[in-house]
């Protein structure tokens, strides 16, 4: 998917650029980003917790 973006600088100069953007990143194509949510939730419960009951997890990129 291109997107053109139109940025407007000092003085009121108007600069396009073409911009490339990837629908495996987040946020950027709703059904994509959707897709990755189910995803990383079904490997945390396959490979990441151990197999009892949870009540709460939080995850926190660095």
């Amino acid at each position: 998917m291109n997107v053109i973006a139109r940025y407007i600088g000092r003085h009121g100069l108007v600069h396009e650029y073409l911009l490339a953007f990837s629908c495996k990143r987040r946020h950027f194509c709703p059904s994509c980003h959707q897709k990755r949510v189910v995803e990383f939730g079904e490997r945390l419960c396959m490979d990441v917790l151990k197999k009892v009951p949870h009540r709460h997890f939080v995850s926190r990129a660095l």
